[in-house]
C-alpha cells in the first residue's frame, strides 16, 4: 500500500500500538493525525516527527471533547 503523501488518523497514539503505528506510518511517508489522552506523550510524538504528525489531546470516551476534536479536524484538514 502506497502511503507517501496520504493522511492517516491514529487513535491511542500516545502509547503502545498506536504510538508504534504512528512511527511506522511516518516512516512510510504518511502524515499522521494522532489522537491521545496524555498531553506529554502526544507532545513528544509531535516533536519526534516535526511536520509529519499533527496531534490532538482527546479522550474518546468524552463525547463533548470528541465532538470538539472532530470539529477542529474538519476545519484544519
Amino acid at each position: 500500500m502506497e502511503l507517501s503523501g496520504q493522511t492517516v488518523l491514529v487513535t491511542g497514539a500516545a502509547r503502545g500500538i498506536g504510538r508504534e503505528l504512528t512511527r511506522q506510518l511516518v516512516g512510510q511517508g504518511a502524515h499522521v493525525i494522532a489522537l491521545g489522552r496524555d498531553r506529554g506523550r502526544i507532545d513528544q510524538l509531535r516533536e519526534a516527527h516535526p511536520g509529519q504528525v499533527s496531534t490532538y489531546v482527546v479522550d474518546l470516551a468524552d463525547g463533548p471533547a470528541l465532538d470538539a476534536a472532530i470539529a477542529g479536524l474538519k476545519s484544519r484538514h
